[in-house]
């Protein structure tokens, strides 16, 4: 969709999709750095990004 618009397309053109896939990917160590503490229930719902085991 992004594309379309860059290349000139009008949004109110663009028929509207629902994701056929979502997923929620967190990044340990970021949300570490940041000092974000995510709740057990949010972390088996995740992804992990990269790929990292959570103590």
């Amino acid at each position: 969709m992004a594309v379309r618009i860059l290349n000139g397309g009008n949004p109110a053109a663009i028929p509207f999709r629902n994701a056929r896939m979502e997923a929620l990917i967190l990044n340990p160590d970021l949300a570490e750095r940041y000092g974000l503490s995510i709740s057990e229930a949010i972390r088996k719902k995740t992804t992990l990004y990269p790929h990292a085991e959570l103590e």
